[in-house]
C-alpha cells in the first residue's frame, strides 16, 4: 500500500492560511485590499487584542446571497478568470485565497448586501465551516468581524507577538494603504482609539493627516510621487513607501536607484523620506511571486533604476533652495476635523506613466 496521501480539506486549508494569515497585520492587509478591490470609498477598520479580534466595514459593491456563500471557499475569486489574466492584474487580489484562510483559523460573521438588492445577507463561519446563514437589513457594502483568530492553531497563537508589537505592524499596514490610496477615506481604530484617519480626498491631504502639515512642506512632487528633503532624512529606510500601480511592494532596486540619487547629500546611516508610487504596465511585473503578494518582479529592472535614479539625482542638484531647508520639522498634533481641505491639494500621482518620464 501506497504511503502518499490527499489531505483532508480543512488541514489542507489550515496550510494555506499560515501562508496567507502570517499575522493579524497580514489579516489586515487582505481584508482591507478585498475592499478596495470592491472599489470602496470609505473603510473602517476596529482593531481589539492585537488583532485577534477585528472588525471592518466599508462602503464597497457587496455580494449576493449566492456570491457570499463561495467568497469562503479556496481559490474562489471574481478577480480573474483565465491564466492571461494572471499576467495583466489590475487588481489587489488574484488568488482567492485571502478569506478561506481567515476563515480556517477563526470565528467569522460575513454581513454584505449591494446597492440594488432589497435585503441583505450574513452568515457565521467557524474554522471555515458556516454554521448560519441569514437574511438582514443593512446599508450596501460588507462587514467582516473577526473573532478568536488563531483559536484552533494553538501554535500560531503562541507565536505572536505583545498586542502593542502587533498593533504596530497594523499600523504600517494602513498606513501603507492609505497612502496607495489617497482617494479613499480610511479610519483605523485600535482598543477604542482612532489611530488613522484620511479623508480621501487626495494625497496631499493624505499626508498631512498622517504625516502633518510641516512633512508636507518640506516634500517635493516629482514624476514618480514625492520626494524629501535633507530635514526629513531618517535613521531607518522604514519612511520610503514603494508603491507600484498603487499595490505596496517591496522593491530593493527601488530603493537602491533613490538612495543612489541621493548620494552625497546623504550622511552616512542617513535615509531619504519619499513615497514612489509607479505606474507600468501590468504585463511587465510578476506579482505571483509570494503569497504575501508584497515582492514583485519587473521585465526591465535596469529602466526602473535608470527612471528613478535620474530624476531624483536631477531634482536635488538643481534645486538648492529645496535642498537646504530653512524650516523646521517638529511634530504636530492636528485636530482632523479643522483640516482645511482645498482643491488645490486633490493633486492624486495616479496618473503618473514610467513611459513618460523625460530622460
Amino acid at each position: 500500500m501506497g504511503i502518499i496521501k490527499i489531505l483532508d480539506e480543512s488541514l489542507s486549508n489550515m496550510i494555506a492560511a499560515g501562508e496567507v494569515v502570517e499575522n493579524p497585520a497580514s489579516l489586515v492587509k487582505e481584508l482591507l485590499e478585498n475592499s478596495l478591490d470592491a472599489n470602496s470609498k470609505y473603510i473602517k477598520i476596529d482593531v481589539k487584542n492585537g488583532g485577534k479580534n477585528l472588525k471592518f466595514t466599508d462602503d464597497g459593491k457587496g455580494m449576493s446571497r449566492e456570491d457570499l456563500l463561495l467568497c469562503i471557499e479556496r481559490h474562489a475569486t471574481s478577480k480573474i478568470s483565465s491564466k492571461d489574466d494572471l499576467f495583466n492584474l489590475n487588481t489587489y487580489g488574484f488568488r482567492g485565497e485571502a478569506l478561506s484562510s481567515i476563515a480556517a483559523v477563526s470565528k467569522m460573521i460575513i454581513s454584505t448586501k449591494r446597492k440594488d438588492d432589497a435585503i441583505g445577507y450574513s452568515i457565521n463561519v467557524t474554522a471555515g465551516k458556516i454554521t448560519n446563514l441569514k437574511e438582514l437589513q443593512k446599508s450596501s457594502g460588507t462587514e467582516i468581524e473577526i473573532n478568536n483568530l488563531f483559536f484552533n492553531t494553538p501554535a500560531r497563537l503562541k507565536f505572536l507577538r505583545k498586542d502593542t508589537t502587533e498593533n504596530t505592524k497594523i499600523k504600517e499596514i494602513v498606513l501603507q494603504e492609505a497612502l496607495a490610496n489617497p482617494n479613499v477615506s480610511i479610519i483605523l481604530a485600535i482598543d477604542g482609539k482612532e489611530n488613522i484617519r484620511t479623508s480621501g480626498t487626495g494625497i496631499e491631504n493624505t499626508i498631512i493627516e498622517i504625516f502633518g502639515v510641516t512633512t508636507l512642506k518640506n516634500l517635493k512632487p516629482v514624476e514618480f510621487g514625492y520626494i524629501g528633503n535633507l530635514s526629513l532624512t531618517r535613521s531607518t529606510k522604514d519612511f520610503i513607501f514603494t508603491f507600484v500601480n498603487n499595490r505596496p511592494v517591496k522593491a530593493k532596486i527601488i530603493e537602491e536607484a533613490l538612495i543612489d540619487g541621493y548620494y552625497t547629500h546623504l550622511m552616512r546611516g542617513k535615509y531619504p523620506f519619499a513615497i514612489v508610487n509607479l505606474k507600468v504596465d501590468p504585463k511587465s511585473i510578476d506579482v505571483n511571486v509570494h503569497p504575501s503578494k508584497k515582492i514583485i518582479k519587473f521585465s526591465d529592472e535596469n529602466k526602473i533604476y535608470h527612471d528613478i535614479y535620474s530624476i531624483t539625482e536631477v531634482e536635488l542638484n538643481f534645486d538648492k533652495n529645496f535642498n537646504m531647508p530653512t524650516f523646521e520639522v517638529k511634530k504636530e498634533n492636528l485636530n482632523f476635523e479643522n483640516i482645511n481641505i482645498s482643491e488645490d491639494s486633490k493633486k492624486p500621482f495616479e496618473n503618473f506613466e514610467i513611459n513618460d518620464i523625460k530622460r
